[in-house]
């Protein structure tokens, strides 16, 4: 939205990620601060940034009333980006998941921005977690270590029975996510065995994979004392 704005130029962003400090939820009340101070902008930028924060301003207090998707759409509609845009519609998408939390929103874009931009043009397997995928759709879709501990994620403290209780349900809803991004195949995997720091451990199928109804899986299980090829070869194979 910044770089939207004239008079913002490339140094002046570079100097408010200095100041804004990025861990912090409440960023608006960080921005208007570091307004008053001497930072190296000029005045007429900074009356665009008063402006912006203004905005800003207005988008929390329409999360709290109306909820992320409305919100976004204010955003959309005040800096006058299309809705039918590619990008903009994942981002409107990925904020209503969120409901009206716009804490939780902003702590999942701070925690996933280094995360991989998938490219449908791109001729290659997009790896990234169920976290990040929020918001994406692919053709096929491949979820590996449905195995107690992995999926759902095992917690790293002992947890009180309601404590567990809403663990699970959160890993579940995790799990829905991931399974809701594919649109055509879908492929769920898990191993009796598994490798961990150089000790092979037995491995329990997830929960998970078991709530899943028969009707709608195709299970298959592979022969772990099958042969492998012997013809090696270095070619690239194609997915699809």
């Amino acid at each position: 939205f910044l770089r939207k704005e004239s008079g913002i130029r490339e140094k002046h962003l570079a100097t408010l990620e200095q100041a804004i400090p990025l861990g912090k939820v409440d960023l608006l009340i960080r921005l208007i601060e570091n307004i008053e101070k001497n930072m190296g902008i000029p005045s007429s930028v900074k009356s665009v940034l008063k402006h912006l924060a203004e905005g800003f301003s207005i988008f929390r207090q329409t999360v709290e009333q109306d909820g992320l998707e409305n919100s976004i759409h204010y955003l959309f509609t005040t800096y006058n980006i299309e809705n039918n845009r590619k990008d903009a519609n994942r981002f409107l998408n990925l904020g209503t998941s969120f409901g009206n939390s716009l804490e939780n929103f902003a702590y999942h874009l701070q925690k996933h921005k280094d995360s991989v931009i998938y490219d449908k043009r791109a001729d290659a397997v997009t790896m990234m977690t169920m976290h990040a995928a929020k918001g994406l759709e692919f053709p096929v879709v491949f979820i590996v270590g449905l195995e107690e501990g992995i999926i759902p994620l095992a917690p790293r403290d002992i947890l009180s029975k309601e404590e567990t209780v809403k663990h699970l349900e959160e890993e579940r809803r995790l799990f829905f996510v991931g399974i809701t991004r594919a649109m055509d195949l879908l492929y769920l995997s898990w191993a009796q065995k598994r490798d961990y720091f150089g000790k092979i451990n037995d491995q329990v199928q997830s929960r998970f994979l078991k709530e899943l109804p028969d009707s709608l899986v195709q299970r298959i299980t592979l022969n772990a004392g099958q042969k492998k090829n012997k013809k090696a070869t270095s070619r690239q194979l194609k997915l699809f």
